[in-house]
């Protein structure tokens, strides 16, 4: 009404029974888009930016919970991903990480070594992850 009307801002703000700075507030709310004026492509153009975005949080929620890492070997990385993979999904941890899911799941199988085994009782293991991606010894 007030985009297409020549009538001062005031006037109309009279006719309508409130007052001036009220309906200069209302005026830019009633120019934004709402979810009815929106066309299919748009809500569709809509959905798939909202799962990028919630994909890029994960993301950098992974990448914030590494910090402690610089140079991290493949064996650390897949202990972090064994780690957090109760809170992200596996394959997004690789890929945010670097390495392939298949050598993942191939670490996961695999038995640890004799001579491993045998130095993980005479003294402090390898390094693992605690709450919030810590390094622990």
């Amino acid at each position: 009404m007030v985009a297409q009307s020549e009538d001062p801002l005031a006037k109309i703000a009279n006719d309508l029974g409130m007052s001036r700075a009220t309906l200069r507030n209302w005026v830019p709310n009633a120019a934004r888009p709402t979810p009815e004026m929106l066309t299919a492509d748009e809500r569709a153009e809509l959905v798939q930016l909202r799962r990028e975005n919630r994909q890029l949080q994960m993301e950098r929620d992974i990448l914030k919970k590494r910090h402690g890492l610089l140079r991290p070997t493949e064996r650390v990385r897949f202990a972090f991903i064994e780690a957090e993979k109760a809170t992200f999904p596996v394959r997004l941890l690789c890929r945010t990480l670097g390495v392939p899911p298949s050598g993942f799941y191939a670490w996961r199988g695999r038995r640890v070594a004799p001579r491993r085994r045998s130095s993980a009782t005479a003294g402090p293991g390898p390094a693992s992850f605690g709450p919030g991606g810590s390094i622990q010894q």
